[in-house]
Formats: structure tokens, C-alpha cells, sequence
């Protein structure tokens, strides 16, 4: 939990901006947070690029490379 809110607070629950990073382990995607966390939201942009993410790390599976 930052307490930084890049787009304004989203409502009460709103801990702030979070770390996520995406991987892949053992043939599966894997997306690790900074801290537990019970939701996130995210602009356009931002949803746009974690999905190209994923999509980009699913395509790594069973190809032998890890990333």
C-alpha cells in the first residue's frame, strides 16, 4: 500500500497503487502483488497492457523459455 493514488481515489477501499509483476513458473502465468489485496482497478492503458502481458506470457508456456 502506497497511499499514491495515480488516477484519484477509486472509493473507501481504495488502498492505493500496488506492485504487480507477471510471470511465468513451472507452465503457468503467474501474477504476484506487493502486499494481499482483495481487488484492483485500472485505467484503460493499464488494463490494455496487463492483458498484452499475459497474453504475452502465456505464449511463453511450454515453449521452454522462462521469463
Amino acid at each position: 500500500m502506497t497511499k499514491i493514488y495515480p488516477d484519484g481515489k477509486l472509493n473507501e477501499d481504495d488502498e492505493g497503487a500496488t506492485t504487480i509483476a507477471i510471470g511465468v513458473e513451472n507452465n503457468s502465468v503467474v501474477i504476484r502483488f506487493q502486499k494481499l489485496i482483495s481487488w484492483i482497478g485500472m485505467d484503460k492503458a493499464s488494463a490494455l497492457a496487463m492483458a498484452h502481458s499475459l497474453i504475452e506470457k502465456a505464449n511463453l508456456i511450454n515453449t521452454g523459455t522462462k521469463q
